[in-house]
């Protein structure tokens, strides 16, 4: 055969493939946690590491998850972000949670949580990964912000420095 013609058959294989990844099973095989936005949140039901339940979105309230691992100096910083939203807008009625998304150890991943003063339930292990799956996580640390209705309004891959106060922005504007 020609190199022309393998060329030839070579992108319409590639091309059928694509095409079957996009009408055969939609676009949530390449979605990204961006595309999440403006959808109903996926619920996730699980217990935290100091035996909390943990449900998300918790309904009524506006929700903030982190998706986070403690390998990673960036989810620490939203961690710490996070609890720095909390500590301003829980009274607000807005709940906080994170969820560990290495599968790390209970004790390891309560460790930290009572280290850094975490004042909101964070979760581990198969709940966590979940979790994470239904949102579609790609890598840490990894924000979204639940409206009272349960969709969601917000979603951040990664942290910086304006991430806090982008998500108190928005917790702000919410009814």
């Amino acid at each position: 055969m020609c190199s022309t013609c393998k060329r030839a058959i070579g992108s319409s294989v590639v091309l059928l493939v694509v095409s079957m990844l996009v009408i055969g099973h939609g676009w949530s095989v390449l979605a990204q946690p961006t595309t999440l936005v403006g959808l109903k949140a996926p619920k996730v039901k699980t217990v935290g590491v100091k035996n909390e339940s943990i449900q998300v979105p918790a309904l009524g309230s506006v929700t903030v998850v982190v998706f986070w691992n403690s390998k990673y100096r960036l989810s620490l910083d939203a961690l710490a972000g996070i609890q720095r939203v909390w500590e301003a807008c829980r009274r607000k009625g807005v709940e906080c949670v994170g969820f560990n998304d290495m599968e790390e150890a209970d004790r390891v991943v309560k460790q930290l949580a009572d280290q850094m003063n975490l004042g909101f339930p964070v979760a581990s292990g198969r709940g966590a990964s979940s979790a994470a799956a239904a949102y579609k996580l790609r890598g840490v640390p990894a924000v979204f912000v639940i409206d009272r209705s349960g969709v969601i309004i917000y979603v951040k891959e990664g942290w910086d420095r304006k991430t806090e106060s982008e998500i108190g922005d928005i917790i702000s504007q919410i009814p």
